[in-house]
């Protein structure tokens, strides 16, 4: 439903885009630049944990 729901919706915007427009004229470039390596763990925790499958699939075709 989630994900359905992120795939229909007209308003959305990128992380990139969602993070600027947090702030306004004054900005606090510590807060963005936590917010930014925040949005990094995610992707980063899918590849660390299928790092050994995606390894075992690219050798296993070779």
């Amino acid at each position: 439903m989630v994900f359905a729901r992120i795939l229909t919706v007209t308003g959305g915007k990128p992380i990139t885009m969602a993070i600027q427009a947090m702030f306004t004229f004054q900005t606090n470039i510590g807060m963005v630049m936590a917010m930014t390596c925040l949005s990094l763990l995610p992707g980063v925790a899918m590849i660390w944990f299928v790092r050994n499958h995606l390894a075992r699939g690219f050798t296993l075709r070779a």
